[in-house]
């Protein structure tokens, strides 16, 4: 763990974190420089090893799908929400679950504004880009770190 971290933004920290070992059960212990300490809920480390090269990670392979290797390869589908497993990974989300996805579930124009509404994962912070381009190759951030609501 670091010695000093970044900013909390909403009371969120986003950061790198490096540890030994491969996986296990861990926990987050956060001092501040006036006394505050924190403590995060357990949870489960898993190794980020690829060793098939597939660009999952074979932990969140075997978690999700055992040694079935039926639809477990990144471009896969197999809950057929329209997000391959790559992305389920990346986002958080259950690949085997089709109501676990991130989906913009409200778009409303008011006083010429836009305000979007969106389906997230617990645990994750969000950012929220915008662009004036089509191809969207130069995005401004309009929001940063937006952590997920519990539902």
């Amino acid at each position: 763990m670091p010695a000093l971290s970044g900013e909390f933004i909403n009371g969120t920290w986003t950061g790198l974190v490096t540890l030994s070992g491969s996986s296990g059960n861990a926990l987050v212990r956060v001092l501040d420089g006036n006394g505050h300490l924190g403590t995060s809920d357990l949870f489960i480390l898993e190794s980020a090893a690829d060793l098939n090269g597939d660009g999952l990670p074979d932990a969140w392979q075997t978690r999700y799908f055992g040694t079935n290797a039926v639809a477990s390869g990144p471009g896969d589908d197999p809950d057929h929400d329209g997000f391959t497993n790559l992305q389920e990974f990346q986002a958080g989300s259950d690949p085997l679950n089709p109501n676990s996805a991130i989906r913009i579930s409200n778009l409303r124009l008011i006083d010429g504004d836009v305000r979007i509404q969106f389906q997230s994962i617990l645990g994750k912070a969000y950012r929220v880009e915008r662009s004036d381009n089509p191809s969207f190759r130069v995005p401004t951030v309009v929001a940063d770190f937006v952590p997920a609501l519990a539902p």
